[in-house]
């Protein structure tokens, strides 16, 4: 029986030297603090890869907003619009097509809303990249076929040029008299 006791009492001295050993030397506060520090460790790589990821995105953005830049550059849009050159182009046009403009009225240069932005807002924003157009209504007379030919010179110009309508005052036989409304755009890059 001392035998059996005795066995049973060596394994509980073993166990509780175990315990004592394994709560007196293990290092309890390095192991909950490891625990703390790779809990942070792993937020912190967590939070890093989001920010990289945030600066490629940015970096992507700004690689494709310099290249939209430099594709829009390549159209030929005005970066201003000058009266005196819409008087040239309109004198260079009509003189090919053989009308006799009489007359040029100008109105003040609007801002374009690209979206469904009105005038006011437009102007209240001046954003850094905005497009302008200035009217102009002419007056002129000439043959039917040269009106033709003047629409047509004027559509198929190389520069923002828009027709928005025209009004024939009199009619007679092939002469044509009456006033037309152009829009002249411009795009301010910056």
């Amino acid at each position: 029986m001392k035998s059996k006791k005795f066995k049973v009492l060596l394994i509980v001295l073993a166990f509780i030297i175990a315990v004592v050993i394994f709560y007196g030397f293990f290092p309890h506060k390095q192991f909950i603090s490891l625990y703390s520090k790779k809990e942070a460790f792993e937020r912190i790589s967590e939070e890093y890869f989001n920010m990289k990821e945030n600066f490629d995105v940015v970096d992507s953005l700004v690689e494709k907003k310099v290249f939209l830049k430099n594709e829009m550059e390549k159209i030929e849009i005005p970066a201003e619009i000058y009266p005196e050159e819409i008087i040239s182009d309109l004198s260079l046009y009509a003189q090919k097509s053989k009308i006799d403009v009489s007359k040029i009225v100008f109105s003040e240069s609007m801002p374009v809303s690209l979206d469904n932005q009105s005038t006011d807002e437009i102007i209240e924003e001046k954003t850094e990249n905005s497009a302008l157009k200035i009217g102009a209504m002419i007056e002129f007379t000439g043959h039917c076929d040269s009106l033709i030919e003047f629409i047509d010179n004027i559509s198929n110009n190389n520069k923002n040029i828009a027709i928005t309508d025209i009004n024939l005052l009199s009619w007679t036989g092939d002469n044509v008299h009456g006033t037309m409304n152009l829009n002249f755009y411009a795009v301010l890059w910056n």
